[in-house]
């Protein structure tokens, strides 16, 4: 689940600039197109480059340059609510945000699962048992640090697509 740090009520004008460096990053968009609203404006192309920076110099903390956008929005607007003392406000749109944000993660798991399951389910109708192994592997390997959630959801469509056994031989 991505989830980030609401202002647990130690945030304040006269909070130290690490409460909010410490805070984990916001990346998640709403929907599985990656958005759900977008906004949009010009800014000098160092900006850009700036951006490009931040997410290779991130350990993957940012996969793409709208995540540092989103996190720095959100960051900013932060700021801004504690500026015009709208934090409360702030408060409550960043619960909902949060709310939305564990859902929308929750259902993008089970629906790379489901494609997961397709595709290794066509390779075994075309009799390639040995590339949906290869595949299950290398998408197992991939999530390991999201292990049961994805294996859950992925033992659910390979079950729902009668080829359940078949992770039993991955590994």
């Amino acid at each position: 689940m991505d989830s980030w740090e609401l202002d647990d009520g130690t945030l304040s004008l006269t909070s130290p600039l690490s409460a909010l460096v410490d805070r984990k990053p916001y990346t998640t968009s709403e929907d599985k197109k990656g958005h759900d609203v977008f906004l949009g404006a010009k800014f000098p192309k160092n900006i850009a480059h700036w951006l490009s920076e931040i997410k290779e110099d991130s350990a993957n903390v940012y996969k793409v340059n709208s995540d540092v956008v989103r996190d720095a929005v959100h960051l900013g607007l932060l700021i801004i609510s504690l500026r015009t003392k709208k934090l409360d406000r702030w408060k409550t749109l960043s619960a909902l945000m949060q709310a939305r944000a564990a859902l929308f993660e929750e259902a993008r798991i089970y629906r790379e699962c489901e494609e997961v399951a397709e595709d290794a389910a066509t390779l075994v109708d075309h009799d390639d048992l040995d590339a949906a192994i290869q595949h299950l592997q290398t998408f197992r390997d991939g999530l390991r640090s999201y292990a049961s959630k994805y294996e859950r959801a992925l033992q659910k469509a390979l079950a729902s697509r009668r080829v359940h056994g078949l992770l039993d031989k991955v590994d």
